[in-house]
């Protein structure tokens, strides 16, 4: 160490790299969280190894750590809050397309099915994304801790969700069966009941798909491991966007078959080998952010946030404009293919680009971005799950039971209900989601 000091003290920045050589781990992981040009001087300056330019440059532009954190942490936020927005977004049709109040009924009557495939697209990105990042960082992926942090986060608030819901005159057997759907692997088409006993769990339908995708997903980015920690990491990269685009077509052209045999609207709709959309938009749209060295072309790519306007303005027609799913299925009387059908797939590749789009331009303040992150709409967007699982139970039978011991309340229906979606999505957020979403913690790899 004294050779060495000596040596760097013979230079013209000498002084300059004996205090970086003092700096403690900490301060060097800080440095760290600036950037790429940040980055390689706080290694060099730990190593001992830094160029008189690299010092002379850190000394011109002082840093200020407390600074380069909060930036950091306001990033995330920032991207957290546009996510969460755009799943109020998701939520609003569907509690208008369940009747949850006249106005919203009046509004989203026939979209609530569109703002399930919003909730699809969000998904598939963010639980890709999450995968991608865990082989990056151990080169593998911990399927139990997933599968663990999966069941933590959707089992506790659908099980309550399930005895209340009995408690309030649905049926024992359909509240099994709704449970079934959601996590037996092996069920194709899932659980859309038509007795009134059942009406409460009419929606629990998409949670069975979902759970399906991520029991698959994982299994396929661990085949791709050896390949995406690689040395033709970039390659690979590319090959597994062109399997999920890929997938996402045959998906298309596999329902449209089924469409060309018969099949019920409800088996195209509610099955989970006809329904993965938005999923494998998603997961390629991960794909695509992740490994940005992989995809030149998109890494170049400047969006301005007009263009984020005007595809929020497509997200927004297109879940106002694409219907009832019975009107997407019908059948036309010369047997071809309904065009309404392609209505789905695009509203997915609609979101998909909105979703890029908003991290593409996420710096720009854009008004799209301001309206997402507003803190109102954010915070409706994290208790979207909660409002997704109660809504049909609150506004129904809760409501009917609350009427017969207060009947002035039928003189403000709509704010009743509103007042208990948000008050049951409320406690099952803080008192149910959040206790359970600490422990995901003891299953980080």
């Amino acid at each position: 160490m004294l050779s060495q000091a000596s040596s760097i003290v013979n230079n013209d920045k000498g002084i300059v790299r004996l205090c970086m050589l003092a700096l403690t781990s900490s301060e060097v992981q800080v440095l760290a969280a600036q950037g790429d040009r940040q980055t390689l001087m706080a290694d060099e300056a730990a190593s001992g190894a830094a160029s008189r330019a690299s010092a002379s440059a850190l000394l011109d532009k002082p840093i200020d750590s407390r600074a380069s954190l909060n930036s950091g942490a306001k990033e995330s936020e920032k991207k957290i809050l546009f996510l969460d927005g755009l799943r109020a977004l998701a939520i609003l049709p569907v509690l208008g397309f369940h009747q949850v109040s006249n106005c919203l009924h009046s509004f989203f009557g026939s979209s609530g099915w569109v703002g399930v495939e919003t909730f699809f697209v969000i998904s598939g990105f963010l639980i890709t994304k999450l995968c991608l990042s865990e082989l990056g960082k151990t080169g593998t992926l911990n399927l139990k801790y997933f599968w663990a942090r999966r069941i933590l986060r959707i089992a506790p608030a659908l099980l309550v969700f399930l005895v209340v819901a009995c408690a309030f005159g649905a049926g024992l057997p359909y509240a099994l069966v709704a449970a079934f759907s959601c996590f037996d692997i092996l069920l194709v088409t899932h659980f859309i009941p038509v007795n009134l006993d059942a009406m409460p769990l009419v929606h629990t339908w998409t949670l069975g798909i979902e759970e399906k995708f991520y029991l698959i997903l994982p299994l396929v980015l661990l085949a791709w491991r050896s390949r995406l920690t690689g040395l033709d990491q970039n390659r690979e990269a590319r090959n597994l966007f062109i399997l999920f685009v890929a997938a996402f077509l045959t998906m298309v052209a596999y329902r449209s078959i089924h469409y060309l045999c018969y099949a019920t609207s409800v088996r195209l709709f509610a099955g989970f080998d006809t329904h993965l959309d938005g999923l494998l938009l998603g997961a390629a749209s991960a794909v695509l952010l992740h490994y940005k060295e992989a995809f030149p072309r998109f890494t170049k790519l400047s969006v301005h946030w007009l263009v984020v306007v005007l595809l929020f303005a497509g997200f927004v027609y297109s879940t106002l404009k694409i219907g009832h799913p019975e009107r997407i299925f019908s059948r036309n009387p010369n047997g071809i293919l309904n065009w309404w059908m392609l209505k789905l797939p695009l509203h997915s590749l609609v979101t998909t680009a909105l979703l890029l789009s908003l991290f593409k331009c996420a710096n720009q303040n854009s008004p799209v971005h301001w309206l997402l992150s507003n803190s109102l709409v954010a915070f409706l967007g994290r208790l979207s799950y909660s409002l997704y699982l109660w809504h049909c139970l609150a506004t129904d039978q809760i409501y009917e039971v609350l009427i017969k011991c207060q009947p002035h309340l039928t003189d403000h229906v709509d704010l009743v209900k509103y007042s208990l979606c948000l008050g049951l999505a409320s406690f099952s957020y803080f008192l149910i989601e959040k206790p359970f979403l600490k422990l995901k913690d003891r299953f980080k790899a």
